[in-house]
């Protein structure tokens, strides 16, 4: 990794955590920045996820009084431990998925990233109108944002919005509060299964860590100063950017790959061929007999073996320029 490159992951780090801490979706800037620095998809995901994870722990510490409150308490419990079995499930899941097979779905990722950051908020809202659900049914749609988000994670804090929205929870800094604790939860585990498996790029990694903590620390600064909805402008513009950047890249750039079976080597059926050069001939014998090869004009050409049983002899021929031996 050169300095050029190095300076690039850590800018993009920064607006990446900068961008966490104000509206969401760094991951739309530092994921595609591995990418573009050449490290495989899979450690580009799992380095990621370090790289912005101290930025949201960060955050958990801010936010520390309104995780106080009784009745996130009571609910932190169940959903943190769905967000730590499914962070736990989607980072193996993961793991044991291809470079090449997570090249192609990382369009799809991005698209379904990219419509729940643009449609999410006023989706769940309008679903979620007048209904409450149970805390044990959010738990099991908690669950499965946990794997989708320690698989990929783009977009998973308006799914985690829209299930708390589902229990009741209307005050937006509370729900904020504990959405970045069952994201931070998610993301812990999902960073210790991936260091435990060696799938961290760590010379890329380390220094998007002090360019996501430095970019949190200053986005917590701006987000006082600039109104979210530009910011969520800029972010669906570079979401959209690089959705459509990779479906083409992974899809319409790329030639077809048609893979051309090898014909074997043709070998033609044993025949005897007799012509004005080469007369075929045979000796008498009790068992088979075999035609070697004919010599004409100085140059060797191998014919078929030929196998000829008979009980009768027969006559030797010679004739013509050519010799035949058995």
């Amino acid at each position: 990794m050169n300095v050029v490159t190095a300076v690039l992951l850590f800018v993009a780090a920064a607006v990446g955590g900068a961008i966490n801490s104000v509206a969401g979706g760094g991951s739309f800037v530092a994921f595609p920045a591995l990418l573009f620095a050449g490290v495989p998809p899979v450690p580009a995901n799992a380095t990621n996820t370090i790289a912005l994870w101290p930025g949201s722990l960060a955050s958990v510490v801010a936010y520390r009084h309104a995780l106080g409150a009784e009745d996130v308490r009571s609910r932190l419990v169940p959903l943190g431990a769905a967000s730590l079995t499914g962070g736990l499930l989607g980072s193996v899941l993961l793991l044991r998925t291809s470079n090449q097979t997570f090249v192609l779905l990382i369009p799809w990722l991005l698209l379904f990233a990219t419509l729940l950051f643009s449609f999410g908020g006023p989706v769940s809202r309008r679903l979620t109108r007048g209904s409450q659900a149970s805390l044990g049914v959010a738990a099991v749609v908690q669950l499965v944002i946990g794997i989708y988000g320690g698989y990929f994670g783009g977009g998973m804090g308006i799914m985690v919005l829209a299930v708390l929205s589902l229990l009741g929870m209307d005050e937006i800094h509370v729900m904020n509060a504990l959405k970045t604790m069952l994201q931070t939860l998610v993301n812990g585990v999902a960073v210790v299964a991936f260091i435990a498996a060696g799938a961290i790029a760590w010379g890329p990694g380390l220094v998007m860590i002090v360019g996501g903590i430095a970019g949190g620390y200053a986005g917590a600064a701006i987000a006082l100063r600039v109104s979210q909805r530009y910011v969520r402008t800029l972010v669906l513009l570079v979401a959209w950017t690089m959705t459509a950047y990779f479906f083409v890249h992974t899809y319409a750039a790329q030639p077809s790959r048609v893979s051309r079976a090898t014909l074997p080597p043709f070998d033609p059926p044993p025949a005897v061929c007799a012509g004005p050069s080469t007369l075929a001939a045979v000796t008498p014998s009790e068992g088979p007999v075999t035609v070697s090869e004919a010599t004409r004009g100085g140059h060797s050409q191998r014919r078929p073996r030929v196998a000829i049983s008979s009980p009768m002899a027969s006559e030797a021929v010679a004739a013509g320029d050519g010799a035949l031996s058995t």
